[in-house]
């Protein structure tokens, strides 16, 4: 991913905040006075809605009616304090949906809420979480990944339970930057490379990418899983020099 294709990807989703505040207001206001908070930390699109998420609790923009709610712990959330947003997905016969559940993690722990029950549900350390901080999600029906300073932790619905790993094969730091998995593997990202977990062997595989210190390169933190492709490939991003690295499709 080059320097240019994030300003591109910036420009465009201020265009569209851009738009969606001139036509569900009457008004010149900040961005600030539409959002819940103005410490915006995460963006999240799915279905009719996109979803941000500040320090203050999460804003909601429907495309549809071209109007804004907003959620906090007066809502249903487990803490304002949010860090990152996912919708939650389902497979279909020729490509994945929205479903109408949506993660949340918060700085003392993750809740979802479920749009058709208009119900909230929240987890915490007590429920089986490696830590209360939720840094990233990845959310598919069957399962619910997330990572903290302290490792990833998942939720597997069929069995109703939580799962926790502290350690990944050749990684030395446990802390999870980025998270994505599919119905093969789970993709780890943390701030000394990149682990994945075999579902079909049921461990965790050597890292794929792994830092380079005092090279070029620069320290290497990956903050960034986007798919490419349904066959596991994946776009990465640096902290210190953005750029794009894709594991090999025979590798995946």
């Amino acid at each position: 991913m080059t320097r240019k294709t994030v300003l591109g990807t910036f420009y465009v989703l201020m265009i569209i905040l851009c738009s969606a505040r001139s036509q569900a207001l009457a008004d010149e206001e900040e961005l600030s006075e539409i959002l819940v908070g103005g410490d915006l930390r995460y963006v999240e699109v799915g279905g009719d809605y996109l979803w941000f998420a500040t320090g203050n609790g999460v804003s909601r923009f429907d495309t549809e009616s071209k109007s804004w709610d907003a959620f906090t712990i007066k809502d249903g959330l487990i803490s304002n304090e949010v860090n990152c947003i996912a919708i939650e997905w389902k497979e279909g016969v020729f490509r994945k949906s929205p479903t109408q559940r949506v993660w949340f993690g918060t700085d003392s722990g993750l809740s979802v809420y479920d749009m058709k029950s208009n119900e909230w549900q929240s987890y915490t350390i007590k429920d089986g979480l490696i830590a209360n901080k939720i840094k990233c999600i990845s959310a598919r029906r069957d399962w619910i990944w997330v990572g903290t300073e302290h490792g990833a932790s998942a939720y597997q619905r069929k069995k109703d339970r939580w799962q926790s790993y502290s350690t990944f094969s050749g990684i030395a730091s446990p802390s999870v930057t980025a998270i994505y998995h599919d119905s093969a593997y789970v993709w780890i990202g943390t701030n000394s490379g990149l682990a994945r977990y075999n579902y079909k062997h049921k461990q965790w595989e050597p890292s794929l990418f792994k830092v380079v210190r005092g090279s070029a390169l620069g320290v290497v933190i990956v903050v960034c899983l986007a798919p490419r492709c349904q066959a596991s490939r994946f776009m990465i991003s640096r902290v210190v020099e953005i750029s794009c690295m894709l594991p090999p499709a025979t590798d995946c």
